[in-house]
């Protein structure tokens, strides 16, 4: 009984844990990166793949001794057993 009880815990653990992929910066031409994030997990969001995002344009144009300029976003919330998270911006480092 016990192992199942445990088996079961590590189960649902596992399906609330978040798991994120990104693009990466992508050129897309002028100066202009997009990136592309998805949040796997019941606890994932828009907002949340939004920032992570978001972070990694900022790192990637300060790595170049720019800032940031934000062109575009958007961002869609999770829908359960339908869709993940994702959210994906456009960006130019100034």
């Amino acid at each position: 009984m016990r192992i199942w009880l445990l088996l079961l815990v590590v189960l649902l653990s596992g399906c609330a844990t978040l798991w994120k992929h990104s693009s990466g910066v992508v050129p897309i031409g002028d100066n202009k990166y997009m990136i592309s994030t998805t949040i796997k997990g019941f606890e994932g969001s828009g907002a949340h793949a939004k920032a992570d995002a978001l972070k990694e344009g900022n790192e990637y144009c300060r790595s170049l001794a720019k800032t940031l300029s934000l062109i575009s976003s958007d961002k869609k919330d999770m829908v359960l057993f339908t869709s993940d998270a994702r959210a994906e911006i456009t960006f130019l480092c100034e």
